[in-house]
């Protein structure tokens, strides 16, 4: 299936110098940065070129599957975990600033009886 991008991401650098893609969201006037190696690998996946920014999430529309966030796709964790931002950017999708934190359910506190 051939997937058209309405908004084609522009090829730069980062402060660092690192080659990154700038990818247009819709729903908003913001880019996501992210890695070249890490976008081509999402779109050789079936994933969209057409990214949103949904609750402060970046997500990559699939039609197989639906909408995922791009942050969880590019870090790759298994189980439960979460993907934290260690800029605390959620458009800074490059692979050197996400981490994989476990994930800790806090326990339900009794109500008080009246």
């Amino acid at each position: 299936m051939t997937l058209f991008i309405r908004r084609p991401p522009e090829r730069s650098f980062d402060r660092d110098g690192k080659p990154i893609v700038c990818v247009p969201l819709a729903n908003s006037d913001a880019v996501a940065r992210i890695f070249p190696k890490d976008y081509e690998r999402l779109l050789a996946e079936g994933r969209s070129g057409n990214w949103t920014l949904n609750c402060g999430h970046v997500k990559a529309p699939d039609w197989r599957t639906g909408p995922k966030r791009v942050a969880r796709l590019v870090a790759g964790p298994k189980g439960d975990v979460r993907v934290r931002h260690r800029d605390r950017d959620p458009l800074n999708l490059r692979s050197d600033n996400l981490e994989a934190v476990p994930f800790v359910r806090r326990k339900a506190t009794p109500r008080a009886i009246m």
